[in-house]
């Protein structure tokens, strides 16, 4: 069934490998960049009417990672062509600090911390001959995820420049840098 086109549109058969067929490659083609950067001017918390006021910016901390980090910077970027992509973020934030109970030697210093993360993909039926692909290849894709590629963990000092023991990097990270290689299929 036809039907009727508005006027002024026009109807082009593309050929694969002519110059129209190119330039609708490139226009499937993605790049993209992104930044942020938060930076926390107030961050209290009164837990009731008349209390205490907790300024986590200044001293007070409600997690076992310290106090509100007062600048965080994101960037995240990626491309994809054809059936290849690669995606990368980058996530850095600034120190913090909790007071100590009574003794100057039970304040904690938290440092910064960036961490990247890095993943890779290709669409299999694409990457081996398209349209033409075995019927596995169809709707798969495989791929490489890299996360805290730097192996970055937040260090922590005391009041007298030790790290406590609960505070060492295999008990508050015990992750660190991860490898996942994974296949996806859509059936």
């Amino acid at each position: 069934m036809r039907r009727k086109l508005p006027p002024g549109v026009v109807v082009v058969e593309v050929l694969p490998g002519s110059p129209a067929a190119r330039r609708m490659e490139v226009l499937s083609s993605r790049l993209f960049i992104s930044f942020y950067h938060t930076w926390r001017l107030k961050d209290e918390l009164r837990l009731q009417d008349g209390g205490t006021t907790l300024d986590l910016l200044d001293g007070s901390g409600l997690s076992f990672r310290g106090g509100s980090r007062r600048h965080k910077l994101e960037l995240q970027a990626g491309a994809f062509r054809r059936g290849l992509g690669a995606r990368v973020s980058a996530v850095w934030q600034s120190g913090s600090e909790t007071n100590g109970f009574g003794s100057p030697d039970d304040a904690l210093d938290f440092s910064d911390l960036t961490s990247l993360n890095l993943s890779l993909f290709a669409n299999l039926a694409e990457q081996f001959r398209g349209t033409g692909a075995a019927d596995l290849l169809k709707g798969a894709r495989a791929t490489l995820k890299i996360d805290n590629l730097l192996n970055s963990r937040i260090e922590l000092r005391d009041g007298a420049g030790r790290t406590p023991l609960n505070y060492q990097s295999a008990y508050f990270d015990p992750l660190g840098r991860t490898v996942t290689f994974e296949i996806r299929k859509i059936f």
